[in-house]
C-alpha cells in the first residue's frame, strides 16, 4: 500500500470509528485556561498594594530544569489582603531564542495537548512580580475535580475505541502524533485547520490556525491581496505631499506593516524611498501632469499594497513687470548661456520687451515709435545680446540686427543697425529667426520683399566670415520666391559643421519648407547625396514649428499644424525629414500659433501649446516620452506661444509670455 493509500485508510477508518461513537460518549472539552488564586506579601508579611504587573512561568522542575511557557500579566488588581484572582492562558508569548523554544499555548506547556505525554507529575509554575528582586517559589500542578474525572478517559470505552484508531494495522502512535501535528488537511492557506500546527508568524501567542491575521499587518486573512497571508502586507491608507508643483515633490506615505527595504513605484516608475518606519515612508517623485496616478508599495518579501495618488497642474511663475507680454505678438525667443542664466523676447505691435534671468530688460530696450513685426534675442557665448527684428516705419520697413556693445543687458536704439531697408507699406521682413555659432558667427532667417517690390523670397543672411556685417561671399543667399503673405512660422539653427537650416512657412501654398546648406558652401542650389538642399516638410498649414540639431548632427524638428502636432527627426541623414519612421505624432487638435519649440542638446526636450503648454523631455533617451516624469502640463495657454532652451546642467527653460518655469523634473 503507498503512503497515499495509508494516509487515506487512517484518516478514512478515525472517521469510520467516530461516526460509530454515540453521542452521548463524546466526552467534554477541557476549559484552555487556568484560574490562579494567590496572596502576595511583602518580605515583611504585609500585603502588596496593587495594581501590580506579574510574569507567570511554567518549568518542567523545582528547581533549574527547562522554561515552558511564560504570559505577562499587566495591572493585575489585589485586595485589601493582597489577594488576587486571575485567569492564566490559554495563550502566552513565544521566546526569540530558537534554541530554547517556549509553546505559546498553555495546555501544550502542562502536557494536556493531543498527541502528548501525560502529566507526569512534573510541571511548576512560579510568579514574579515585576520589579522585586526575583521570583516567589514554584508551586507544583496538582489535580482539580475536572482533571481526576478526566483520568478515567484511560480506562473509558470511548478511549480504547480511540487507541484502536490510533494504532490501526500497528501502526505506531509516534507516526500518527506526527501526522496530527503536521498534516495539512486543507493543503495550505488559510490556516483554519489545528493540524497547521502551533506557528504563529506574528507572535502574538495566537497560533495561526485560530488567528484571523496571522502576519498582524492588519488584514485580514480573508481580504488579503495576495497569496502570502502569513507575510506582512504593506497596506497605504493616506498620502501628503508639499502645495509647491515647482519643485520635486515630498510625499509621506502613512498606513501599516511597512518594512525596512520598502521600494515604491508611481505608474509603474521607480521612486526613491526614505525614512521607512512601521506606519510611515517618504519618497520625492517629480511633479507630473495633472491627474491620478496608481502608488505602489511592495516589502521584501514581495506583499505589496497600493493607492491612488493625485497631481494638480504645473504652475507658471510669473516674469515681473511684463503685463505687455498678454498682447505679445509671435514668434517668442529663448536662449540660455551656462548653469544660470537665459534670455527670451518677444514682439508686438508698438513695442518689445526682453527677460534676462527672469528680469524684464530696459524700458527703452525697443522703443522705437513704429510698428514692429517680430523681434527675436539671442547672445552669444561671451553673453553680449544680439537680435534681430522687423521694423515698419512711416517713411520705410527695416530688417535690423542688434548688439549690445555696452554690455549693460539692453539693446537702445542706437545699438540696432539696418541690415536691408525697403520701401513702406510695399515689402515686409518677417518669418524671422536667428541663431548664433559658438565662434559668434550671427545667422538670420526671414521673408523679405524682393528689391523692387515684387513676390516674396525667403533669405538667409549669415556672417560667415564673422566680421560682424553681411556683405561677403556667401553671407546672404535667395532659397525662393512664394507668393502670398510673409509668415513668423520660422526657424534657424547651424548644424554642427557650419551649415545654416532654415525652415519657414510658405503661406500661398501652404507648406512647410526646409533649406539646408548641407555643404556649407553659402548657398541652398545643391544636391547633397540624391536629396537637394531645399525639400518640403509638409503640406499643411502650419501654426508653430521648431528645429534644433543634436551633438551627433541630426536634425530634429516639431511642427503644430490645424489638425495635431508632429515630432520630426533626419534618423537616416540624408537631409529631409519625410522617409519612414521619420515622424512621430505627439498631440491631435489645432496646435496655437507659435506654440512648439524643440531641444536636442541633451535627451530632447519637445514643448507643445494645444491648447495648453506642454513639456515633454526623454528624460531616460530611449526615443519616447512614456515613461514617469518625461510629460508636464503647464494648465495655462498664451496668446504668443513659447520657446524652450537649455542650462549647461541640462535643466530645460520654457519661456512664454505667460510666464517662466526651470523644469521642475531637471535634467
Amino acid at each position: 500500500m503507498s503512503h497515499t493509500s495509508v494516509i487515506r485508510f487512517l484518516v478514512l477508518s478515525a472517521f469510520a470509528v467516530f461516526a460509530a461513537m454515540p453521542v452521548s460518549a463524546v466526552p467534554p472539552f477541557a476549559p484552555t485556561e487556568f484560574d490562579l488564586k494567590e496572596v502576595l506579601l511583602d518580605p515583611g508579611g504585609a500585603a502588596l498594594v496593587g495594581p501590580v504587573d506579574l510574569e507567570y512561568r511554567v518549568w518542567d522542575a523545582a528547581a533549574g530544569g527547562n522554561l515552558l511557557y511564560k504570559q505577562v500579566l499587566g495591572g493585575v488588581p489585589l485586595d485589601a489582603q493582597g489577594r488576587m484572582d486571575v485567569r492564566i492562558g490559554p495563550f502566552g508569548a513565544p521566546t526569540s531564542d530558537p534554541d530554547a523554544p517556549l509553546t505559546p499555548v498553555l495546555l501544550v506547556a502542562v502536557g494536556a495537548d493531543v498527541g502528548l505525554p501525560q502529566i507526569s507529575g512534573n510541571r511548576y509554575f512560579e510568579i514574579t512580580v515585576l520589579g522585586e528582586s526575583g521570583p516567589r517559589p514554584r508551586v507544583r500542578f496538582v489535580s482539580v475535580a475536572f482533571a481526576l474525572r478526566s483520568l478515567e478517559s484511560g480506562f473509558a470505552i470511548t478511549a480504547e475505541r480511540a487507541l484502536d484508531v490510533r494504532t490501526p494495522g500497528g501502526v505506531d502512535a509516534a507516526i500518527l502524533d506526527s501526522m496530527w501535528l503536521h498534516l495539512n488537511p486543507d493543503g495550505g492557506p488559510p490556516n483554519t485547520d489545528p493540524s497547521e500546527g502551533l506557528q504563529d508568524t506574528d507572535g502574538d501567542g495566537v497560533p495561526n490556525w485560530a488567528d484571523s491575521d496571522n502576519d498582524g499587518d492588519g488584514i485580514s486573512d480573508t481580504s488579503e491581496p495576495g497569496p502570502g497571508i502569513n507575510l506582512p502586507t504593506p497596506r497605504i491608507t493616506g498620502t501628503s505631499k508639499s502645495p509647491s508643483s515647482l519643485i520635486p515633490d515630498l510625499v509621506i506615505a502613512t498606513g501599516l506593516a511597512f518594512l525596512p527595504g520598502l521600494t515604491a513605484t508611481v505608474d509603474g516608475g521607480a521612486v526613491a524611498v526614505t525614512g521607512v518606519s512601521e506606519n510611515s515612508f517618504t519618497f520625492q517623485t517629480n511633479p507630473l501632469p495633472e491627474g491620478n496616478y496608481l502608488l505602489t508599495a511592495t516589502n521584501l518579501n514581495g506583499e505589496f499594497g497600493s493607492r491612488t495618488l493625485s497631481f494638480g497642474p504645473t504652475v507658471l511663475s510669473t516674469i515681473p513687470g511684463t503685463g505687455v507680454f498678454a498682447t505679445a505678438r509671435r514668434p517668442v525667443s529663448l536662449r540660455a548661456l551656462g548653469a544660470d542664466r537665459f534670455l527670451g523676447g518677444v514682439g508686438s505691435f508698438g513695442s518689445r520687451d526682453g527677460v534676462i534671468d527672469g528680469q524684464l530688460m530696459g524700458g527703452d530696450t525697443f522703443s522705437t515709435g513704429g510698428n514692429g513685426l517680430s523681434t527675436l534675442l539671442t547672445w552669444d557665448d561671451s553673453g553680449r545680446v544680439r537680435g534681430v527684428r522687423g521694423q515698419i516705419g512711416s517713411l520705410e520697413t527695416r530688417l535690423e540686427v542688434g548688439e549690445d556693445t555696452d554690455d549693460n543687458g539692453n539693446l537702445t536704439l542706437s545699438e540696432w543697425t539696418p541690415v536691408e531697408v525697403f520701401a513702406p507699406s510695399l515689402a515686409v521682413a518677417d518669418g524671422l529667426a536667428i541663431s548664433v555659432e559658438g565662434t559668434g558667427r550671427l545667422a538670420i532667417g526671414a521673408v523679405r520683399a524682393s528689391v523692387p517690390a515684387g513676390p516674396l523670397e525667403a533669405v538667409v543672411y549669415s556672417d560667415r566670415d564673422g566680421n560682424g556685417d553681411f556683405a561677403g561671399p556667401g553671407e546672404f543667399a535667395v532659397i525662393e520666391s512664394r507668393s502670398g503673405s510673409a509668415e513668423t512660422r520660422a526657424a534657424l539653427e547651424i548644424d554642427p559643421a557650419g551649415g545654416v537650416a532654415y525652415v519657414s512657412h510658405d503661406l500661398g501654398t501652404s507648406t512647410l519648407r526646409l533649406a539646408w546648406d548641407r555643404n556649407n558652401d553659402g548657398d541652398f542650389n545643391d544636391t547633397v547625396g540624391t536629396t537637394p538642399e531645399v525639400s518640403t516638410v509638409v503640406n499643411a498649414v502650419v501654426e508653430c514649428v521648431g528645429m534644433d540639431f543634436d551633438p551627433s548632427g541630426t536634425l530634429v524638428m516639431v511642427v503644430g499644424t490645424l489638425t495635431g502636432t508632429t515630432l520630426y527627426r533626419d534618423l537616416d541623414g540624408n537631409g529631409e525629414v519625410t522617409d519612414t519612421g521619420e515622424a512621430t505624432p505627439l498631440d491631435t487638435g489645432s496646435a496655437k500659433f507659435g506654440g512648439c519649440d524643440v531641444d536636442a542638446n541633451g535627451p530632447l526636450a519637445v514643448m507643445t501649446q494645444l491648447p495648453n503648454f506642454r513639456l515633454r523631455v526623454d528624460r531616460n533617451e530611449d526615443g519616447d516620452f512614456d515613461d514617469v516624469s518625461e510629460f508636464l502640463d503647464f494648465g495655462v495657454s498664451s496668446l504668443s506661444g513659447g520657446a524652450i532652451s537649455r542650462l549647461s546642467t541640462g535643466q530645460v527653460v520654457f519661456f512664454s509670455s505667460e510666464g517662466i518655469v526651470l523644469d521642475p523634473v531637471g535634467p
